[in-house]
């Protein structure tokens, strides 16, 4: 994995993850914008398993926002995120 330092020195992925499909409990994924997009609730175990997946990886880097996912996405990744057993300053989410 590749970092970049930020101003304080802290490291931060140039790989991210981007949370504007999250897997959805039907196998799709979810997005408000997107024709093929599922209807269907987050799937929040699988979340978990790729957000974990991803920490151990070395990514550090998660992007969301409040129009992602129809509301969810900042939720979610919290969640998912909290129960990576990952400490808060081990990643940057913008």
């Amino acid at each position: 994995m590749e970092y970049r330092l930020k101003s304080d020195s802290t490291k931060v992925s140039l790989l991210g993850y981007g949370a504007m499909r999250m897997p959805a409990i039907d196998g799709g994924h979810a997005n408000n914008f997107a024709d093929n997009a599922s209807k269907a609730g987050i799937d929040q175990e699988e979340l978990n398993r790729q957000i974990k997946y991803l920490l151990d990886s070395g990514v550090t880097y998660f992007d969301t926002s409040p129009a992602y996912c129809r509301g969810l996405s900042e939720k979610c990744l919290g969640e998912a995120l909290l129960k990576s057993g990952y400490d808060r300053k081990d990643y940057l989410i913008v």
